[in-house]
């Protein structure tokens, strides 16, 4: 439940909302006095309420990350990346489109 006010506004204002949780995530990170590195796959799960319509759906979508060189931000980056390829994934779900396009 939404309770900033922007927030609030901006569901009254969508079309569409999204929700999303986490089912499966795994990593492997290597931790060095250089920083870290290392690799990151999660699995989400995805709610699509469309407003206009009163309808929802569910889809799963997969993502991972990959961080070769040792940096500071090695770890969040690899987990930043799976969510950002998983996003991706779910945009480019056929299933998400007609559902979106109603």
């Amino acid at each position: 439940m939404a309770s900033d006010v922007f927030e609030m506004k901006a569901q009254e204002d969508a079309d569409i909302l999204l929700g999303v949780r986490i089912t499966n995530v795994s990593a492997n990170v290597c931790y060095s006095v250089k920083g870290r590195k290392g690799e990151a796959y999660m699995e989400l799960e995805w709610v699509i309420y469309n407003k206009v319509n009163k309808d929802s759906i569910v889809l799963n979508s997969k993502g991972a990350g990959k961080v070769d060189e040792f940096s500071a931000t090695g770890d969040p980056d690899v987990f930043t990346q799976a969510v950002s390829m998983a996003t991706k994934n779910l945009l480019a779900n056929k299933s998400f489109y007609e559902f979106t396009r109603k």
